[in-house]
């Protein structure tokens, strides 16, 4: 086939897809005994989605004819389901979109850095349990890098930051974490920018204290968890608490490789929480086959699933309903504050135009 040309997706023909057809009903009727420890009761939200994504780029649910108006050929467009959370094609839509977003509209040319904070696992089943509590996760992320860089520089500006809320582990396990792009460096009022200097092992270390202090004296408000194991977890040689800093991108629009590497990382914080490629199922079993990179624990590099454990697994990940994410957008003068949805993971955007 030539390039430009379209061609229609079969989703039905996808190992995704069939094992939705053959097993959701089983995995709906069992989740009460079965699931309802590990990830909480069955959401509305995974009905929902699932039932988009059924109907997501298959004609007989709706389509348009889309027609060329200079050679009037035409050929049928089915409608896609637009999920952020659970369909393969429209999450994977999404993160190119907002990868293109945030390097040809938001971004400043200057340095960035790629942050990622994590919990340890103590933790984490409280911020599934409580989801609202994801965004607040985010705004600590936030809180501890305008300290940390505020701090190190002796300024009050503040830096641009796109902050993501990822769920999923490797092999789609509970582990809430956070992915944050932000500019290696603080902008004043009037617009001037004033460069970090390079992050060292001391500086992780001095970030990361930050990151520990805040996230313990939330969940202990929260009363999520006790004051006491708390404790003993920051005692600990390893605390299950990190901060990876060691990424940085020198952005500069004119440099097409700059661009690349940026815009590759700018989809990074937005990609799916599960791979249609790293997937394998075997209808004749029941099982499936998920590939991703060599576990250090598990000394392996792929998970077998029984079909409803895997159903189970991505379905947890699916955010709360009316999952509303703050976009803060600050330019030189004027604050303008906006709020819009955003679904498959927290958004947070302070930039300083």
């Amino acid at each position: 086939m030539q390039n430009g040309v379209y061609r229609q997706r079969r989703p039905e023909l996808t190992p995704f897809y069939q094992l939705i057809r053959d097993h959701f009903e089983t995995f709906r009727d069992t989740y009460d005994y079965r699931y309802d420890d590990i990830y909480g009761f069955f959401r509305g939200e995974i009905d929902a989605e699932t039932s988009k994504y059924q109907k997501c780029g298959i004609p007989k649910y709706g389509f348009a004819r889309v027609r060329c108006a200079g050679c009037g050929e035409s050929f049928l467009l089915p409608f896609s389901c637009r999920s952020r959370s659970f369909c393969p094609s429209c999450m994977q839509k999404h993160m190119l979109e907002t990868g293109d977003f945030i390097v040809h509209t938001v971004a400043e040319e200057v340095p960035h850095r790629h942050i990622v904070f994590t919990i340890p696992k103590l933790m984490r089943k409280n911020f599934y349990w409580h989801r609202e509590s994801l965004n607040d996760l985010s705004r600590m992320a936030w809180k501890c890098t305008l300290a940390f860089m505020r701090g190190t520089l002796k300024r009050n500006g503040r830096p641009g930051a796109i902050i993501g809320i990822e769920t999923s582990g490797q092999f789609l396990d509970l582990k809430p974490h956070v992915h944050e792009v932000t500019s290696d460096g603080l902008f004043d009022d009037n617009g001037n920018f004033y460069m970090m200097p390079r992050c060292d092992d001391r500086a992780r270390a001095c970030l990361q204290a930050m990151w520990e202090s805040e996230v313990s004296k939330y969940v202990i408000r929260k009363q999520y968890v006790n004051r006491e194991p708390v404790s003993k977890v920051l005692n600990f040689r390893h605390t299950g608490f990190s901060v990876f800093l060691n990424r940085r991108v020198d952005f500069k629009k004119s440099n097409e490789e700059s661009v690349k590497e940026f815009e590759h990382l700018a989809r990074y914080i937005a990609k799916p929480h599960f791979s249609l490629e790293a997937m394998a199922y075997v209808k004749e079993t029941g099982k499936v086959l998920y590939h991703g990179s060599m576990h250090p624990g598990k000394r392996r590099n792929f998970e077998i699933f029984d079909a409803c454990d895997f159903l189970a697994a991505v379905t947890s990940h699916i955010p709360k309903k009316r999952h509303y994410a703050e976009c803060r957008i600050m330019p030189s003068e004027v604050p303008r504050p906006c709020v819009f949805p955003v679904i498959s993971f927290s958004f947070l955007l302070s930039y300083s135009a």
